[in-house]
């Protein structure tokens, strides 16, 4: 519950919804992705758990997020066992690689509302810019919260919400935001400069 006033979903508060149906709307890829000790068909399919679809689903998502570029190759696809908790033969992925994967548990459980809280910290340009493109097809049509304070991905947001010690402190778009020359501005300068050669 909020700890004042109401939040609106639909025009209907929250708070009369059934929890389950409430989470039930939301895909979350965080900066810390949960890594599972299970197969890489188990890892895709937690996106939704009580989705029951077929494999050519669970791989249509890691092709969307591209990581059934690197799973085709593995000794047992979906069936691979991951990390070596459980399993003497797990396979450990690299980072970049457990990235796509998070992000097809997303396309997997296909949600209303995405939130993608700084989703590519760990992760060079190149590869961010990748995770970017897939996230452009990822959140069609969806209401998408995405969290972050790399500016150049906030650009091409609707609205922007720049939050200073927990307050609201300007909303915008990207242009008005750098025609108001406050914090956002300030911050997307100072970022940008890292990039602009002298």
């Amino acid at each position: 519950d909020p700890t004042r006033g109401r939040i609106l979903l639909d025009g209907r508060d929250i708070r009369l919804y059934t929890i389950s149906d409430y989470y039930d709307l939301f895909g979350i890829v965080f900066q810390d992705f949960g890594k599972y000790a299970v197969t890489v068909r188990d890892n895709i399919r937690f996106g939704n758990i009580q989705k029951d679809a077929p494999d050519t689903d669970v791989h249509r998502a890691a092709e969307q997020s591209d990581a059934a570029s690197y799973i085709d190759r593995l000794p047992k696809g979906l069936d691979t066992p991951l990390m070596r908790y459980f399993e003497e033969d797990g396979t450990e992925l690299s980072t970049g690689q457990w990235q796509k994967l998070a992000v097809a548990r997303a396309f997997y459980g296909d949600k209303d509302i995405l939130i993608l809280d700084e989703p590519t910290a760990s992760l060079d340009a190149i590869a961010e810019q990748e995770i970017f493109r897939q996230f452009d097809t990822l959140r069609r049509g969806k209401t998408t919260v995405f969290v972050s304070h790399r500016l150049s991905s906030a650009a091409d947001a609707d609205k922007i919400a720049v939050i200073e010690d927990g307050k609201l402190v300007e909303e915008g778009t990207h242009a008005t935001l750098m025609k108001k020359n406050g914090l956002y501005a300030k911050m997307f300068s100072v970022q940008a400069k890292k990039y602009i050669k002298k």
